[in-house]
């Protein structure tokens, strides 16, 4: 094992064997990473990995979609200015390296879901008007 800045580079590097490192290439959906999207989910009434909608409370929204190469299962979702959003994506296709992104052009979101992972943003809908955004699975 190795930990020294790069040469000519600001940033810290690490140098191990190959055998102490074991990415997760598929995550389990026990995984405590997801607790906090799975409480608020149960107290929406949703299920992450099947339901695909939007929940409204009050300026409080809460956009739950699922992800399965080709398509996203919200093509669109509505909120008003003003309102504080948070948007969830939960990527169901179980197959090695089938990441999905998801932005919002605009907002500055992009995020990227690993297989069978759910990931979520929040942002404030602060601007007027129709945003396009962008998916991609691969």
């Amino acid at each position: 094992i190795r930990d020294d800045p790069s040469f000519a580079e600001p940033h810290d590097t690490a140098i191990v064997h190959r055998s102490k490192i074991n990415p997760i290439s598929i995550w389990d959906r026990a995984d405590p990473m997801f607790a906090d999207a799975v409480k608020q989910a149960k107290a929406d009434g949703v299920k992450l990995e099947a339901d695909s909608k939007v929940v409204r409370d009050g300026s409080n929204v809460r956009v739950y979609m699922t992800s399965t190469a080709p398509q996203f299962g919200l093509e669109q979702f509505e909120v008003k200015q003003g309102d504080q959003v948070t948007v969830y994506v939960t990527n169901i296709d179980a197959v090695e390296d089938l990441t999905h992104g998801f932005a919002i052009t605009n907002y500055g979101i992009q995020m990227e879901v690993a297989p069978m992972a759910t990931a979520s943003v929040s942002f404030s809908a602060d601007k007027a008007g129709v945003k396009g955004g962008s998916t991609a699975h691969g």
